[in-house]
Order: structure tokens, then C-alpha cells, then sequence
């Protein structure tokens, strides 16, 4: 069944900003709300977009002088947008054809006009939908004035609802000049802009129109008034013959600034072009010829560019002047005239601090004089551009014969073998202009790899170029380009002097310590320098002197480079930075994924204490590395988090000495305790703002259920297996914990737990990998069932076994020596050297304890397996990763 119009007509009246006049026509309009959702807000993207087409209907009038007034706050109630210009406007008959949908009368009338409209659709003014409720002009032509208001929301809910047209009749008022004069100076005064100079122009103007948005919508809203500026900068040909004025200030054509490398004027230049095209991308042949066309900015930037030594071409035209000149162009058979000319840039295009989107690269399609590809910067060319020239190209085309092939938005052009041969010569000149670029990139490398023999040429990916331009949009004033390389105040100078130098820009790798919060690496251009963080746990993890400390420079050095890449591939800056940060947390979590060296396993139990998954990762880690054979559990799913045991044999002749126990860790998931509900802590100090570990209660411990789960361990431990005998508590910080008769003291006594701060199992991981414990000294840490006192125990096992401890040198020495035997050295070996050269007479156990010890200093630099002890690299190389993992161990040694 077909819908029905709704039949009775509905009347709009015009805006109120139109104070008076005389009612003299009703200009009937069938509204269907399918076809203008359908068209405004499926043609027109965005609200910056839709603005654009309100100016190109100013254009396509003929107007030379257009003014643009936008208020403050968009989201006032009482907000609206005023365009005003002074071409040809309508007559009452006109008001009659101006919402005949589909239709326009632009072309018909072209002939009259002083340039060729833009507009053939006669679509153009839905655009306001997406802006406002209420449209409304106020013409002027030859003395005669009139006003009529389009209010979209006076069509009735059945029409929206349904679908169907809606019968409005829209009031038009006869107005005198002053009568029409105030409501526009009305209209402007509601934006907060000076109407004077407007309405002065506008009283001796014989024709004019002002078309005044009120009742804006949401998305008005959203209009970016730096990116209006620059689209309309940019889409429409500004010059002496068409001046816009954006809120008061007159705006000039977009331009590309830089320093030229090379030059391409269309029309003269396709000598440098090849002589034949590529097969798969044909284009031409073309024929050479002049175009005229009226004097402005494209035609200057020909003047411009043109290479002086040619003696070609049009004689230079004096800025302001309306001469119609020649122009250099090319015929195409398919796509036509062609004319216009290309730039490539010393160094990327850019438009200072991004605080919008704009852009001074790439393509610029013309048709009409109206840029049709407003962000396509690669003019959908293929994949085969390489955006770190594409960002330092500019290229501006007119192409008016493709005007049949402009789609209903303007955005874009229809594909057809036309389009195609235009896009196969544009890539053709942008081909030329990497030729170019890749040259003068070439003969800028990175020489600190080619001076140390990596390579016996230096290839252009070693090119230092894109770090060049990175640092020229960090100097530019680039706020996340600053902040990715590392830009401030006080180092400013030195980036400066590069550019001016134009020296090497990274001339060394160093290793420095940063701060374990600090990145793997940052650029210091006082050195010209990389230089990675020493501290950073994956350099701290992984690093020696000779096997890895090489690997890690390059790494440090390519994804330096990576970043000018990025950028030379037009990613932002601040997704780079982002990149980099996700980077550097991926690093750490490697590291904490494979532990090796104390130092790191001391760290990320400090650091985990807020995850109970993660604290349970490094406990079963610290566990492992002070001896014990550690079977991880699972936490909730497995009643404790896992078993340790430590095999030590028969030594009292009565019974083995080996033992197991149980281990659950217990994580706070705020610095700031929310376990404890009193206002303040047991010793009196107030728990908010004290950024201290969170402590948990006796009833969070769970001593009971940590019992009973122990008890079924041993039910179900196999025969010839340790059964468990005691179970490990660990915890950021327990409530009660100083006082021997807290409610935690006295259940942990009764339960037979062992409760142990984080903080004292990562001191124990430390002093472990230096005074030679053994699981058989902490045997004793399980007769303590208070947090105090294991921390007592832990400060006393420190104290005597430094005084009693086998100096490292000795250890190294005895290791070093004995590797250079045919043998396998093991640790009866090292046992037996040991007391002969100095006389130290110590048990098997407690020199594996020592030698397992040096190999969680210097993981890279020790292979202890099975018993067997080797050196992975020179000695040195092991008492430099000893000394950096030492470092990293200091702050857990004491407390």
C-alpha cells in the first residue's frame, strides 16, 4: 500500500530575529524527510563538511566578498551561524525555485556568471539540515528585499515517522532596506561579532543574500573551527575575485611552506617523465598546450615554481590583478585539459602544533576550482606510494573536464577509464619525485653502522633523513613529536644546533642507569646519543658485555628509527608515543615472564604486591631461586597457591632433613589500604593518604582453610614424596603484625603458618644471590609464626652469614680457572679447588648455595645446570653483570 502525502499544509513562519514586514507569498514545499536525512547526512560527513557547502553556494552566486560569523558556544539555545555574501541572490520567483530538491538552475544560468559554478545537483542546501532546525534568508535584489524561514521541525510526526511528505508552506515577508538590514545586523549581533563593517558593505550592495541558522542541532556543535579554517583555506580558490572573511579576519588561499628540492610544472615538465609508461599503469600520450584561466594562487605557485633557466612560460603576473592568463598544459585522451604543477619539500610538510586536522601534503584535485578530495592525501593511488616522500610532495591538479565525473557529494570523483588515466600520470610524477627523494636520502646515513663494519654499503634504509624531519617537527612545535624524542626547555638548544649542523645525530650507544620507571632508552642530543636505561628490567635481565649488550644497541637504534619511519608514513605522533609505551610495557612483562636474575625476581615481588595473580608468579619465582623444587598450584581453583620442597637428604642419620611446605599469597589491590575499615592504623598513624603496603586481617589470611588444604596435601603426597609440614603466608603487610599476641599471631601459631612481609621474601631473593643461603638455613624461618618476627629472623640470617660469607672474587676466580679444563667442572670440583688454593673449607651444599647464588647475579654469563657449572662469556663480562645486578639489588639488601 502506498503512503499518502499528508495533505493539509502546515504554515512556517519566519525567524523572529526578522522583527517586521509585510507577509506577501507562502512558497509551497513537499518535505519528504527520507530524502533529506538520506541526502544531508549521508552526502555531507561532517558538520565542517556541511558548513563548506553553505560557502560554495556563495561561490556558485558569483559573490567576490563572502563573510562567515560563528559564535563562541555552538551549544547556546540562543546560537546561530551566519553566511552572508554579496552574489547574485533571488528574487521572490527564486524563493519559490530554491526547494526544488534534485534540481538547480546553476548551470543553465552559468553563462552569466563570472566564473563556472561548482554545484549541479541542487542539493547543496540540505547541508543545512545537519547544522540546524531553522534555515532562513534574507535576499536583496535591486532594491528589493525579502525574508523565509525552512524549519524542519514543523513537519508533522506522521510524515517523520512514516516516511511520508510533509505540505509546508513558508511564510515570505517584504521587507524594507533598513527593515532587512536590522535583522541581519539582528542575526550577527547573536554571534558576538562586530555587524558593522557588514551591514556598511551591505547597504551599497545591489545584490546580497544572508542565510542565518538558528536553532542549531547537536552536531553543530562539533564543528572544529581550526579545521573549518583550513578547509576553507583550502577547498575553494580564495583570491582577489572571491575573499572569505571568517569571523572578522580575512582568510587566505592554503599554501605549502618549505625549502624546494625539486620542482614539476605540468605541461613542461614531462620531459622528466619516462618515455614510455608502465604497462600496467598507461597513460598519454598527452599533447602539450596553454590553458587560460583567471589569475590567482595556482597560477602564481606556477610562476612560482617554474625553474628560471627554462626562459618558458607565462611572464610573472603582479599579485591583485584580474587577468585572465596562459597557463602550461596538457591534454590527455581521456581525461582531458590538464594543468597545474608539483613540489617536493626538503623536509616534511607540516602546519606547526596540531591542534586540527589539516594537511599541506599530497594530492590536491581540483574540478571547477574546488578541491574534491579534501583528505584523501594519496588521491586513492595505489599501494605503491611511499608515504615518506608523500608527506614532503605537494601536487595541485585542475582537471575541469572531469567535471561530469564529480559524484553528488563533491568528495570524490566516479570511476572510469578517465579517472583512471589521470591517477596513472599523477603517479607517474610522484614516482619522479621518490626518485628524488630516495637520492638526497642516501646521502644522509646513519655512518655509526657503516664505521663499525655492519655493513660494507650504506643502503637508504640506514638513511638518518627521517630522523631529521622528526626532529624539525619537534622544533616546529609538535607537542607529541616534543614529547617522543624527548624535547623540553632545557635541551632544546642541543636539537637545535643539529638542525643547523646538520652533524651526525646519533654518533654513540651508551648504557646509563635511569630508574627502573625510567624507558628502555631515550635520545640524548647534549651526546648525540641513544642511551639505554641500564636499569630498565629488560636490559637489567638480559644484558652482558659482549653476547647481548650488542643486540640490544641495534634494538635501541631501529626503533629510534622507526619512529621518523612512523612518522614519515604520516602515523601521529601521539599514537607512535602510545605505541612506544605499550612497547616498553610489553618489555617488562617479558622479563617478568621469564625471570633469571635476582635482582629482577626481588623487583617484581615489590612490584606485584596489587595482583594476586602476579604476586603468586613471583613468589613461585623467588621460591625457585632460594632452592626449592616448586609445584605451582593454581590459588582458588587448588586451595593454596603451590607446594615447595627442598630435598636435603638423610643428615642426622636418624631421618631425612627434607621438607615441604605449602605457599599462598595474599595481594592488596590499593597502596593505600581498603582492607582496614578503622580510621587509623594500630600504631596510631591515620591509614588515608599513607601510602604505606595494604595489610590484611587474620580473616582475609584464611589460616584455617590454608590448614586444611596443607592436611590434604599430605593425604594425597605419593610415597617417597615429601608430605608438607608447614605452609607459607605471604602478604604486602598483616594487620597486627607487630604485636605477638594479635589475632594474626595467635591463628597463624595455631594453624601452622608461617606469615612473611613481601618485602622480606624479596630481602631474602637478594641476600640469597650474595651470602650463600640454603634451604636448609631458612628451615628455620617455619618456627616463626608472626610477621615480626620473620622479619627479626631474616635481619639475623643476614647479619651472621655476610661475616661468614665466601667472597664472590674467590667463587669467580675458582669458576674461571676451572672452565678452562677439559673437564666438566662440578661442584665437588669447585669444593675441592677451593680448599687447596685458599684454604676455605665448606660442604657441597653451601657452595652450591654460593654458585647458584653467582649464577642468579649473572644469568647470561654462568651456565649452572645438573650440577655442571661453564662460563658463557669472558670473566670480565661476568663481573660487569655481577656489578649491574648488584646495583639493582641494593635497595632490597636492607630495610
Amino acid at each position: 500500500m502506498a503512503k499518502a502525502d499528508v495533505a493539509e499544509a502546515i504554515s512556517v513562519p519566519v525567524a523572529d530575529f526578522v522583527a517586521s514586514g509585510t507577509t506577501v507569498a507562502a512558497v509551497p514545499v513537499k518535505l519528504s524527510y527520507a530524502i533529506i536525512e538520506r541526502f544531508s547526512e549521508g552526502l555531507y560527513s561532517s558538520p565542517n563538511k556541511a558548513f563548506e557547502e553553505l560557502v560554495t553556494n556563495s561561490y556558485d552566486a558569483g559573490a567576490s566578498q563572502v563573510r562567515v560569523f560563528l559564535p563562541a558556544d555552538l551549544s547556546e539555545p540562543t546560537s546561530s551561524i551566519v553566511v552572508v555574501d554579496n552574489g547574485t541572490s533571488m528574487t521572490l520567483n527564486g524563493l519559490f525555485d530554491l526547494w526544488l530538491i534534485g534540481e538547480s538552475t546553476k548551470r543553465s544560468e552559468s553563462a552569466n556568471r563570472s566564473r563556472p559554478p561548482v554545484g549541479k545537483f541542487g542539493i547543496g542546501k540540505l547541508a543545512t539540515y545537519v547544522l540546524a532546525h531553522q534555515l532562513t534568508y534574507v535576499a536583496c535584489v535591486n532594491n528589493s528585499y525579502h525574508a523565509v524561514t525552512m524549519d524542519y521541525r514543523f513537519a508533522p510526526e506522521i510524515a517523520r515517522e512514516h516516511n511520508e511528505q510533509a505540505n509546508l508552506e513558508l511564510e515570505v515577508k517584504e521587507l524594507s532596506k533598513e527593515e532587512a538590514l536590522q535583522a541581519v545586523q539582528n542575526a550577527i549581533i547573536a554571534t558576538g561579532h562586530d555587524q558593522i563593517p557588514c551591514i556598511q558593505s551591505l547597504a551599497n550592495e545591489p545584490s546580497w543574500t544572508a542565510a542565518v541558522m538558528t536553532s542549531l542541532r547537536e552536531s553543530a556543535g562539533k564543528i572544529e573551527r581550526g579545521r573549518l579554517r583550513w578547509i576553507l583555506e583550502t577547498a575553494l580558490p580564495l583570491n582577489q575575485d572571491f575573499r572569505l572573511d571568517y569571523d572578522g579576519v580575512e582568510l587566505q588561499s592554503s599554501k605549502a611552506k618549505g625549502k624546494r628540492v625539486w620542482t614539476f610544472i605540468i605541461g613542461e615538465s614531462e620531459g622528466q617523465l619516462p618515455a614510455k609508461s608502465n604497462p600496467d599503469r598507461k597513460w598519454g600520450p598527452s599533447e602539450a598546450l596553454t590553458h587560460k584561466t583567471a589569475q590567482g594562487p595556482a597560477t602564481e605557485a606556477i610562476t612560482a615554481n617554474r625553474n628560471p633557466n627554462t626562459g618558458k612560460g607565462t611572464p610573472k603576473i603582479e599579485p591583485g590583478s584580474s587577468t585572465m592568463v596562459d597557463v602550461p598544459a596538457i591534454r590527455l585522451p581521456k581525461a582531458g585539459t590538464i594543468w597545474g604543477y608539483a613540489t617536493l619539500f626538503e623536509k616534511p610538510i607540516h602546519r606547526g602544533k596540531s591542534a586540527f586536522r589539516a594537511r599541506s601534503h599530497g594530492f590536491f584535485i581540483r574540478v571547477r576550482g574546488r578541491l574534491i578530495n579534501l583528505d584523501d592525501d594519496d588521491f586513492d593511488l595505489g599501494p605503491e606510494l611511499r608515504h615518506g616522500t608523500l608527506t614532503r610532495f605537494h601536487m595541485e591538479i585542475n582537471a575541469d573536464d572531469l567535471d561530469n565525473l564529480v559524484a553528488s557529494a563533491r568528495e570524490s570523483l566516479k570511476e572510469s577509464e578517465a579517472l583512471t588515466e589521470l591517477k596513472n600520470y599523477l603517479l607517474a610524477v610522484f614516482n619522479r619525485a621518490r626518485t628524488i627523494a630516495v637520492e638526497k636520502d642516501g646521502n644522509d646515513v646513519l655512518t655509526i653502522i657503516a664505521r663499525d663494519g655492519r655493513v660494507a654499503a650504506a643502503p637508504e634504509a640506514l638513511s638518518q633523513a627521517p630522523l631529521r624531519r622528526m626532529f624539525d617537527l619537534g622544533l616546529a612545535g609538535e607537542e607529541a613529536v616534543e614529547d617522543l624524542i624527548g624535547i623540553d626547555a632545557k635541551n632544546r638548544r642541543y636539537f637545535e644546533a643539529i638542525e643547523e649542523s646538520g652533524e651526525e645525530i646519533v654518533q654513540k650507544v651508551i648504557l646509563e642507569t635511569a630508574g627502573f620507571d625510567a624507558p628502555y632508552y631515550t635520545y640524548d642530543a647534549a651526546q648525540r646519543s641513544i642511551v639505554i636505561n641500564q636499569s630498565h628490567p629488560f636490559v637489567e635481565n638480559y644484558i652482558d658485555t659482549r653476547r647481548t649488550l650488542e643486540p640490544l644497541k641495534l634494538l635501541a637504534m631501529a626503533d629510534f628509527v622507526e619512529k621518523g619511519y612512523l612518522l614519515d608514513e604520516s602515523v601521529p605522533a601521539e599514537k607512535i608515543l602510545s605505541a612506544a609505551r605499550r612497547k616498553d610495557a610489553f618489555l617488562r612483562a617479558l622479563t617478568h615472564r621469564n625471570p633469571s636474575s635476582a635482582a629482577t625476581i626481588a623487583r617484581k615481588l615489590k612490584d606485584s604486591q596489587q595482583s594476586e595473580s602476579e604476586l603468586e608468579d613471583a613468589v613461585g619465582d623467588a621460591l625457585e631461586l632460594l632452592g626449592y623444587r616448586v609445584v605451582r598450584g593454581g590459588g582458588s581453583n587448588h586451595g593454596t597457591d603451590g607446594t615447595a620442597t627442598a630435598r636435603l637428604g638423610n643428615r642426622t642419620g636418624a631421618q631425612t632433613s627434607s621438607y615441604a611446605f605449602t605457599y599462598d599469597a595474599k595481594s592488596t589491590k590499593d597502596a593505600v589500604s581498603k582492607i582496614l575499615t578503622a580510621a587509623e592504623d594500630e600504631d596510631g598513624s591515620e591509614l588515608r593518604g599513607n601510602r604505606r603496603p595494604g595489610k590484611i586481617r587474620a580473616d582475609t589470611a584464611r589460616s584455617s582453610i590454608l590448614k586444611l588444604h596443607r592436611e590434604d596435601v599430605v593425604k594425597t603426597t605419593p610415597k617417597g614424596g615429601i608430605p608438607p609440614e608447614f605452609t607459607l603466608l605471604i602478604a604486602p603487610d598483616f594487620q597486627g603484625g607487630t604485636d605477638p599476641e594479635s589475632q594474626i599471631s595467635r591463628v597463624c601459631k595455631s594453624d601452622g603458618i608461617t606469615p612473611i612481609r613481601v618485602a622480606d621474601l624479596a630481602r631474602l631473593v637478594a641476600v640469597y644471590a650474595t651470602y650463600g643461603l640454603t634451604p636448609d638455613i631458612l628451615r628455620e624461618l617455619f618456627t616463626k609464626s608472626n610477621p615480626d618476627a620473620t622479619h627479626d629472623w631474616v635481619d639475623r640470617v643476614c647479619t651472621d652469614h655476610e661475616n661468614d660469607r665466601i667472597q664472590l672474587p674467590m667463587i669467580i676466580e675458582c669458576i674461571a680457572e676451572l672452565s678452562e679444563k677439559r673437564r666438566p667442572v662440578d661442584i665437588a670440583t669447585i669444593v675441592t679447588y677451593l680448599n687447596l688454593k685458599t684454604g676455605i673449607d665448606k660442604s657441597e651444599e653451601e657452595v652450591t648455595a654460593y654458585t647458584k647464588g653467582v649464577a642468579a647475579l649473572a644469568p647470561d654469563s654462568i651456565f649452572f645446570q645438573g650440577g655442571i657449572i661453564a662460563l658463557n662469556t669472558s670473566v670480565e663480562a661476568l663481573q660487569a653483570e655481577i656489578e649491574r645486578t648488584t646495583e639493582g639489588l641494593s635497595e632490597f639488601l636492607h630495610r
